[in-house]
């Protein structure tokens, strides 16, 4: 198993294209998923869906977003599903570019460490990073 990023529109169809590809990754709560690595507990296979809503929550709580960020991160394999919420109009509200600003950041964290990320647009899937040796 690997580490994946999986981004793409809202509604594009992420969801259903992870689940046909990638069957093998549990679904997990973030808050479960992190209060068992901070016991040293990590993971293989967790997916978690609606980054961009988890981001937005812990913006809202105030939480040390990197930290939790860079310990799922420590699981030796993982699946993360995000919506792209960088492009178009730029939000009116402080609050709400931050959240846009912020979560672009650990997209980028998170797409680093990845071993392979795909972009989802109308339920297909084009990778941007990662490649065996069927890509050329």
């Amino acid at each position: 198993m690997k580490r994946i990023l999986v981004i793409g529109g809202a509604c594009q169809g992420k969801t259903e294209w992870v689940e046909k590809n990638f069957s093998g990754y549990r679904n997990i709560f973030i808050e479960e998923l992190l209060k068992e690595n901070r016991l040293g507990q990590m993971h293989h296979g967790v997916r978690i869906n609606k980054f961009h809503l988890i981001m937005k929550q812990w913006l809202w709580e105030g939480r040390e977003y990197k930290k939790e960020v860079s310990l799922f991160m420590k699981n030796p394999s993982w699946l993360v599903a995000s919506d792209e919420i960088g492009n178009g109009v730029v939000p009116v509200s402080k609050e709400d570019r931050r959240w846009r600003e912020e979560t672009g950041r650990m997209l980028c964290e998170l797409a680093k460490e990845a071993d392979e990320v795909y972009r989802i647009y109308c339920g297909i899937a084009t990778r941007i990073k990662g490649c065996d040796k069927q890509c050329f």
